[in-house]
Protein backbone atom coordinates (compact mmCIF):
# COMPACT_ATOMS: atom_id res chain seq x y z
CA UNK A 1 0.00 0.00 0.00
CA UNK A 2 2.88 2.23 1.11
CA UNK A 3 4.73 1.48 -2.32
CA UNK A 4 1.67 2.23 -4.28
CA UNK A 5 1.06 6.09 -2.81
CA UNK A 6 5.07 6.65 -3.38
CA UNK A 7 4.44 5.63 -6.90
CA UNK A 8 1.54 7.87 -7.24
CA UNK A 9 3.81 10.54 -5.68
CA UNK A 10 6.83 9.37 -8.33
CA UNK A 11 8.61 8.51 -5.26
CA UNK A 12 10.10 5.32 -4.19
CA UNK A 13 11.48 3.84 -1.27
CA UNK A 14 14.80 4.21 -2.32
CA UNK A 15 14.52 8.04 -2.87
CA UNK A 16 13.64 8.49 0.75
CA UNK A 17 16.78 7.19 1.80
CA UNK A 18 18.99 8.96 4.57
CA UNK A 19 22.93 9.21 2.17
CA UNK A 20 25.81 10.41 3.48
CA UNK A 21 29.14 10.40 2.68
CA UNK A 22 31.77 8.62 5.24
CA UNK A 23 36.12 8.58 4.61
CA UNK A 24 35.22 9.23 0.83
CA UNK A 25 32.87 6.09 0.55
CA UNK A 26 28.97 6.28 -0.29
CA UNK A 27 26.38 4.41 2.50
CA UNK A 28 23.00 4.98 2.75
CA UNK A 29 20.10 4.11 5.76
CA UNK A 30 17.01 3.00 4.36
CA UNK A 31 14.25 5.33 6.50
CA UNK A 32 11.69 2.41 6.67
CA UNK A 33 14.09 0.50 8.32
CA UNK A 34 12.53 -0.15 12.46
CA UNK A 35 15.87 0.61 13.68
CA UNK A 36 15.82 3.98 11.99
CA UNK A 37 13.04 5.18 13.81
CA UNK A 38 13.65 3.59 17.38
CA UNK A 39 17.39 5.30 16.58
CA UNK A 40 16.10 8.67 16.43
CA UNK A 41 13.77 8.49 18.86
CA UNK A 42 16.41 7.73 21.29
CA UNK A 43 18.33 10.64 19.99
CA UNK A 44 15.80 13.12 19.86
CA UNK A 45 14.30 12.43 23.50
CA UNK A 46 17.92 12.45 24.74
CA UNK A 47 18.68 15.90 22.80
CA UNK A 48 15.90 17.52 24.20
CA UNK A 49 16.72 16.30 27.70
CA UNK A 50 19.86 17.69 27.26
CA UNK A 51 18.68 20.87 26.22
CA UNK A 52 16.32 20.96 28.72
CA UNK A 53 18.70 20.22 31.53
CA UNK A 54 20.69 23.09 30.10
CA UNK A 55 18.15 25.48 30.33
CA UNK A 56 17.17 24.22 34.18
CA UNK A 57 21.15 24.87 34.94
CA UNK A 58 20.94 28.03 33.43
CA UNK A 59 17.64 29.42 35.19
CA UNK A 60 18.67 28.10 38.40
CA UNK A 61 22.77 29.84 37.92
CA UNK A 62 20.85 33.18 36.91
CA UNK A 63 21.11 36.09 39.49
CA UNK A 64 18.16 36.72 41.22
CA UNK A 65 17.05 40.80 41.09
Amino acid sequence: MLDRLLEDMGLTRKDLRYHFVWKGRRYYIPTFNPLWWIVSVIIVTGLSWILRSVVTIVILLSPRV
